[in-house]
């Protein structure tokens, strides 16, 4: 395609072997021509497109950077055109952004210490302030950005801040008056009068920005946490979180709500008073009055103050703190997260210990304490030597039946009477046999009818009460370990596999662990990689790195096939597929326009299935996608497509159902909140889906059964349903802020999670009991899984290791 500049005429040639990102609406490519710039072709341009930008082109807001060599806002540059005598508008030049991330890696505490560790309070507080300004420039000059979300918003260690997918926002004629709208918008940054409204039939305003904006502040400051989030105390399931703006829900205002803090947020108070009064002003007296929200420019200016009157910690001068309060809150916070510090100091970072993996002396205890138990039951028995005295009849016995010396040998004769004695005895002697608890039940029965029989008090008597008292601890003893069916034992960890591990799934063999990590934050040039790491020894094959990161990846449970997923820096998610034996690729496709999240190989080996999703897509719906390929050949049999965001696929015991879970999180722009959705594989229809948790839905697993899936969620919930019909069946709180990462022993006895702690929890499926946690690391947790004799659990970590569990099975 032939290309020119619609201002001066002169050509422009688009780099488009390698597209820098693609989506519903446009392609992004490099030019030839200049390095500083981009360009941005649509599929379908359309003349109201060509009218838009020509306004925008023509009335460029000031960049309160400029001047500097620094970029606030990537405006339209130019128009570009084909050519020919029929000339149309396709597309347009904008500015290059680079060395910026989005927003969310600076507010989310786990991706801020793995990409920007060092962005202390001092510096959210100035990006803060830095976004502020940005959207009073672009307010100043009549136009409203409409989707105010952090996927538009582009930030640099350095608290720079950049607006990028400018062409969405409404745009206003000054010369004619028409409005090009913004038909797109996320529900959990949009205000409560336009809840629900159709955004392609709104004319949006600043008031209805400044909503979005106050959200994002709140979340800068506030370790991530959205201004309406909070433990529901009413009945029935927590609300969305379009419900609770509507609603009118702040937590921290004047009015009364059904919801609290959860435990591990960061309090209201930390604030500077200021910010505090303008959050209240913008949630609570904005949500009747859109004008009482504050407007850009009071938010700068309030963000200056707080600030300024920002003091250093004497522990860490990275803990900066408002003077305002009497003690350090980020040292406390610190306690509260076991150790794992939000801000952690210079030399951490520099010395690379700010994400050290914790010694896992929980795995031990629960070792050995299991191994205590053991020998504890075994050393309070009668049996035991070291509890033998004269006096216990039981030791009575035995000495007469040795040496015939003991003088109440003859009550034990066998006598008529004290038959069912005697038989009470060897019942409990035999119960130590794997029918114990068949003969822990004759002990018992026996034992009752020996006291009504025996003759002796001293004797039969004493027997049959011992046989009663052995039978029934031995029951109690059977039934709690029934309850605990796993001991646990940490194998080893591994470490310095690159970056932060993404992904893990073992081998059909059990042997080794496919891994994928993705790129070193912090380091220019370094790429992601999948990894086959051993069980048990220290071997580490590389298969292949990628200039991207790798996201995800599945071993088949039949045949030597593995696969995993990559998206390069600004292109399309990638599947390759390669011989686990040997390493070789098989084949490799495009999957998905944005990131592949999983993916899963049928029972059989056959079929292998790919999540995606689409990046800054500006239609007015999405589509989360669940691929389904011919293993063997990367043939594309069939599209699956739901609302939001394929984060997880799971494929049922008998091949023929896909479990998806998605959700609106992320670059979408999807009001569905976290969904599971099963699929009829050979007719490509719903079977049924439901609304699982809030914004997103992280993980999905089938029981071995093919009965339940599982599913985990950003909302610390993990829950289990049914399969055929999709009702929910169970649900735990897992204790922690989401839940990323889910496993089931292929016994179908346990159920792993994992998440953002980076601590591993083991529920009985049977009694819904959380039965033990294990300390993984103080990153999170991103990928478990269970070797396929159920024997090993592996969890993968954002901070790059891996560690090994043994879950031996007692014999009962």
């Amino acid at each position: 395609m032939r290309l020119t500049r619609l201002t001066t005429g002169e050509p422009v040639t688009l780099r488009t072997e390698t597209p820098l990102g693609a989506g519903g609406e446009a392609r992004v490519f490099e030019i030839v021509q200049d390095t500083r710039l981009v360009a941005k072709i649509y599929h379908q341009p359309q003349p109201e497109i060509a009218r838009k930008l020509a306004v925008m082109r023509d009335n460029p807001p000031d960049d309160p950077m400029a001047g500097t060599g620094e970029l606030t806002i990537a405006w339209v540059v130019d128009l570009l055109q084909t050519v020919g005598e029929k000339k149309r508008t396709v597309g347009f030049l904008m500015p290059y952004v680079s060395e910026r991330m989005p927003i969310f890696t600076f507010y989310n505490p786990s991706a801020r210490r793995e990409n920007c560790p060092l962005s202390n309070p001092l510096y959210l507080h100035r990006t803060a302030r830095n976004l502020a300004l940005a959207v009073r420039a672009i307010h100043s000059r009549g136009y409203v950005i409409g989707d105010v979300n952090e996927s538009n918003i582009l930030a640099s260690e350095t608290a720079l801040v950049t607006l990028v997918d400018t062409d969405s926002f409404q745009v206003r004629d000054p010369e004619s008056g028409t409005v090009y709208r913004c038909p797109v918008g996320r529900p959990d940054f949009t205000p409560p009068e336009l809840q629900g409204k159709a955004f392609s039939e709104i004319d949006r305003v600043p008031e209805h920005d400044l909503f979005g904006l106050a959200v994002l502040i709140f979340q800068l400051l506030m370790e991530g946490t959205h201004p309406f989030a909070g433990i529901y105390t009413g009945d029935g399931e927590p609300p969305p979180y379009e419900s609770r703006i509507l609603a009118g829900h702040f937590l921290h205002g004047s009015k009364r709500v059904p919801f609290r803090p959860a435990g591990s947020a960061v309090p209201f108070a930390m604030l500077h008073p200021l910010l505090r009064s303008l959050f209240v002003r913008c949630f609570e007296e904005g949500h009747l009055y859109p004008s009482r929200r504050p407007d850009a420019a009071e938010w700068a200016a309030a963000l200056l103050e707080a600030e300024q009157e920002l003091i250093g910690c004497a522990v860490n001068p990275q803990h900066r703190y408002g003077q305002h309060l009497a003690a350090c809150p980020w040292c406390k916070r610190t306690r509260l997260l076991n150790g794992r510090d939000p801000f952690p100091s210079v030399q951490s970072v520099r010395s690379g210990t700010h994400l050290p993996p914790k010694t896992v002396r929980q795995s031990r205890v629960l070792s050995s304490g299991n191994r205590e138990q053991g020998t504890g039951n075994s050393s309070q028995s009668p049996n035991s030597p070291t509890t033998q005295q004269p006096n216990n009849p039981m030791t009575q016995w035995a000495y007469s039946a040795g040496s015939g010396t003991i003088g109440h040998a003859p009550t034990m004769s066998v006598n008529p009477q004290n038959v069912w004695a005697i038989l009470a005895f060897l019942c409990a002697i035999l119960a130590v046999f794997p029918i114990l608890r068949v003969m822990a039940i004759a002990a018992v029965v026996t034992g009752i009818l020996g006291l009504r029989s025996a003759r002796d008090g001293l004797g039969g008597r004493g027997v049959a009460w011992f046989s009663i008292a052995a039978g029934g601890l031995i029951l109690a003893g059977t039934g709690l370990l029934a309850v605990l069916p796993h001991t646990v034992a940490k194998v080893r960890t591994i470490s310095g596999l690159g970056g932060s591990v993404s992904s893990i799934a073992f081998t059909a063999d059990g042997n080794r662990l496919a891994c994928g990590t993705r790129r070193i934050s912090g380091m220019t040039g370094t790429r992601g990689a999948f990894h086959f790491v051993g069980v048990v020894s220290e071997s580490d094959t590389v298969v292949e790195q990628v200039r991207g990161d790798v996201t995800a990846v599945a071993c088949s449970p039949l045949g030597n096939l593995a696969a995993y997923g990559y998206k390069e820096p600004l292109g399309n998610g990638m599947v390759s597929v390669v011989n686990s034996v040997t390493g070789k690729r098989l084949w490799e496709s495009v999957a998905h326009i944005g990131q592949i999240r999983a993916v899963a190989f049928s029972p059989d080996g056959r079929t292998l299935a790919t999540g995606g999703y689409f990046d800054y897509v500006r239609t007015k719906h999405l589509f989360a996608q669940a691929i389904l390929w011919d293993a063997r050949t990367g043939r594309k049999i069939k599209t699956l497509e739901s609302d939001g965001e394929a984060n997880s696929v799971a494929f049922s015991p008998d091949g023929k159902r896909l479990a998806v879970g998605s959700g609106g999180g992320g670059m979408t722009r999807s009001t569905e909140p976290g969904r599971v959705t099963v699929w009829d594989i050979e007719t490509g229809r719903e079977v049924w889906h439901a609304t699982a948790h809030s914004v997103n839905t992280l993980a999905v697993a089938f029981m071995p059964d093919g009965t339940q899936v599982a599913s985990g969620g950003n909302d610390s919930a993990v829950k289990l349903w049914d399969a055929r019909t999709g009702k929910r069946l169970q649900s735990w709180s897992s204790g922690t802020d989401w839940t990323g990462g889910i496993a089931i022993s292929p016994d179908g006895a346990l159920l792993a999670s994992g998440g953002s702690d980076g601590r591993i929890r083991l529920w009985s499926i049977v009694s819904g009991q959380l039965l033990q946690t294990l300390e993984g690391s103080r990153s999170v947790l991103r990928s478990l899984s269970y070797a396929p004799d159920g024997k090993t659990l592996a969890g993968g970590f954002g901070d790059g290791t891996i560690t090994f569990w043994t879950l031996e099975k007692l014999k009962l």
